[in-house]
């Protein structure tokens, strides 16, 4: 059976592996620009950082307090390490964690492809396609808002902000919002 490690990352090298887990997987794999994969809550999340048994860096996950919600996300494991039950395990450790700091929701995007690894966790799909950043998003059966207002969204997308959206629109078409509500 293998073995693998999980803390909160509280060093400075622990931080740093997380990071490049992340720009391995999501900037070098998938092509995520790099101004998008790192943001301002990285400074303020809660990250996780797991380890093999020989004690190498292999998945990584961040956990945020959105409005009283546990938003778990960029959770990334290296492509060796995949479909070897680490990403269940992380994400495992990542709910009891946000469960026992008081959380009852929570919720995270997910690339379409990853919809039954979440299921698995107990999380509900509910789509976002067609919304643009700087609009509302409500999950229909929910009916409470998911995404906040983050920047104004005018006729003329110019620069980086034209860039980022089309990103972002393309992002969208393959992701959806999931949530999970914790036993109580």
């Amino acid at each position: 059976m293998i073995r693998f490690s999980i803390a909160i990352a509280k060093t400075d090298a622990d931080i740093a592996a997380c990071m490049a887990i992340r720009k391995a997987v999501f900037v070098v794999e998938q092509n995520v620009p790099l101004e998008l994969e790192l943001d301002e809550y990285d400074a303020t999340g809660t990250h996780f950082l797991m380890r093999n048994e020989d004690g190498r860096a292999i998945a990584t996950a961040r956990l945020l307090n959105k409005h009283g919600l546990a938003k778990i996300g960029r959770v990334a494991v290296v492509k060796e390490w995949r479909g070897r039950g680490a990403g269940l395990e992380l994400m495992r450790f990542v709910l009891e964690t946000a469960k026992g700091s008081g959380f009852v929701e929570a919720i995270l995007d997910s690339q379409t492809y990853a919809i039954s690894f979440y299921e698995r966790l107990g999380f509900v799909a509910g789509s976002l396609d067609g919304h643009l950043p700087g609009l509302v998003a409500v999950l229909p059966q929910l009916g409470r808002p998911i995404l906040e207002t983050q920047q104004p969204v005018g006729p003329v997308l110019e620069g980086r902000l034209g860039e980022r959206l089309e990103f972002l629109r393309v992002f969208q078409r393959h992701h959806v919002v999931l949530r999970r509500e914790f036993e109580r």
